[in-house]
């Protein structure tokens, strides 16, 4: 359970500047992976982004994007979980473990 609305918001920022840099690093890994994947980290990170500029505004209608943002982060999660045993890929997963579940729990504040 999130402890409050900043706590969301700091999730959401912090997913978003681990999604990027792991974006960035796969890109150049020594056994890079396909576009669409990389595509996957930009469009989460451009979705916590815009989740944390909402919770800057107290949206109050705004528990189905809090929901879909932490369905697209859960789905990272899942996808960079078979990636393998990289550190930089596991930090990026738990970030984004972190969002969806303060995601998730916004999204019950407002339903």
């Amino acid at each position: 359970m999130i402890e409050s609305i900043d706590d969301c918001r700091e999730a959401c920022l912090e997913c978003h500047r681990i999604c990027l840099e792991t974006a960035s690093y796969l890109s150049t890994a020594p056994q890079p992976v396909d576009a669409e994947d990389i595509r996957l980290l930009f469009n989460t990170a451009d979705v916590c982004r815009a989740s944390a500029g909402l919770l800057r505004g107290n949206s109050d209608r705004s528990g189905q994007a809090y929901a879909a943002c932490a369905a697209l982060c859960e789905e990272t999660a899942r996808y960079l979980d078979l990636l393998g045993d990289d550190p930089r890929v596991h930090r990026c997963a738990e970030a984004c473990r972190r969002c969806a579940a303060a995601c998730r729990g916004v999204a019950m504040l407002a339903a």
